[in-house]
């Protein structure tokens, strides 16, 4: 279930970050149990081809799983959504507005450190959501099985959020890497502005042996067409080559530090983001020079939505394999799942032939 990482050290970050970063799973009986349903997939398809090749496609067994579908695991990650979207629609100042929706999008991503894997949505799978908050209404579907792309939009006042993902995952060497594609568009009409945004990569290390720790890797690039403003935020930026680790001397900051500078179309740097993703966003003014603290792990309360009543047929919740699962009757839950996904390439053989 989604975290309340409440609990901040004196740098700002979670209590339980790692010294040099990053999140650490410790419950041992899940890590066992996710390992075993590796060698057990890697016996079942050959070390080699597990290696590389695209995760989102293997079936993996039940009880590495939560009882949720993807599309409302991938909610998590809007939970302080009322804290920023409202107040960009009606900021004037647009450096400011891009630093809020900066903070939004990696305020979030702590929300993903949860061991256990989602359900794979089914195509045509729906997720009706309301924050009852402020009454935004959320509405969540799975549109392409294979690749698996899912779409969304969310309309508050003076906003919306709309976007399409389509996912990766793979193993190499010991280590998971998944990454979310495709834009995450935030439209502000009082200012005719769009921003557009992409993920990070998630690296999950040592899956098959040692301490587990999520990190993530690569940039966040933020776009505002209308303004011109651009920000790429930079994971683990004081990370040193080879080279650098053996002759380097300065004092490295944590791994999940994040980073970056709002520039305009002039390419000058007119603001700065500074934290990390597992306790803080700062924003800094380059005109004024100021620093203000946009988000804290410690004092941002999270906010999640709830399903509405009377949904389409086709929401997550109705999920049968899902159901069973959160009756912990693991063995009509894998029988479940295993019709549900011998359907969906039945039905994917149909479709390719119609097409051909």
């Amino acid at each position: 279930m989604p975290l309340l990482l409440n609990k901040v050290g004196d740098d700002g970050r979670f209590i339980d970050a790692l010294p040099e970063g990053g999140y650490p799973f410790t419950d041992e009986e899940d890590i066992k149990k996710q390992r075993k349903g590796m060698w057990d997939i890697m016996k079942k398809l050959g070390t080699n081809l597990v290696e590389g090749k695209d995760l989102v496609s293997v079936s993996l067994p039940v009880y590495l799983f939560e009882p949720r579908s993807f599309l409302q695991r991938l909610t998590d990650t809007w939970a302080y959504y009322d804290q920023y979207l409202p107040i960009a629609a009606k900021t004037d100042d647009p450096i400011l507005r891009l630093a809020l929706v900066i903070s939004f999008g990696i305020s979030g991503l702590h929300q993903t450190c949860i061991a256990k894997k989602p359900f794979n949505p089914i195509l045509g799978e729906t997720f009706e959501a309301v924050y009852t908050i402020d009454n935004t209404e959320l509405f969540v579907e799975q549109i392409s099985h294979h690749p698996p792309i899912t779409t969304w939009e969310m309309k508050g006042e003076g906003y919306s959020f709309t976007g399409q993902a389509g996912y990766q995952a793979n193993i190499r060497a010991n280590a998971l890497k998944a990454s979310q594609l495709g834009p995450n568009i935030i439209r502000l009409p009082k200012y005719d502005t769009t921003i557009i945004y992409e993920q990070p990569i998630v690296w999950l290390k040592n899956v098959m042996f040692g301490s587990r720790v999520m990190e993530y890797y690569g940039n966040m690039k933020f776009e505002d067409r209308a303004s011109g403003l651009t920000c790429d935020v930079k994971f683990n930026p004081d990370e040193k080559g080879f080279i650098g680790r053996w002759f380097g001397s300065s004092k490295k900051s944590p791994s999940d530090t994040v980073r970056g500078e709002i520039k305009d179309s002039y390419d000058q740097v007119v603001g700065t983001i500074e934290g990390s993703w597992l306790g803080y966003v700062d924003f800094t003014d380059s005109a004024s020079g100021q620093t203000k603290r946009l988000w804290s792990i410690g004092h941002n309360m999270p906010n999640y939505p709830q399903a509405i009543p009377n949904p389409l047929p086709s929401d997550s919740r109705f999920r049968p394999d899902a159901i069973a699962l959160a009756q912990e009757d693991l063995e009509l839950s894998q029988q479940i799942k295993e019709e549900l996904e011998n359907k969906q390439r039945r039905e994917k053989r149909l479709r390719k032939g119609l097409t051909e």
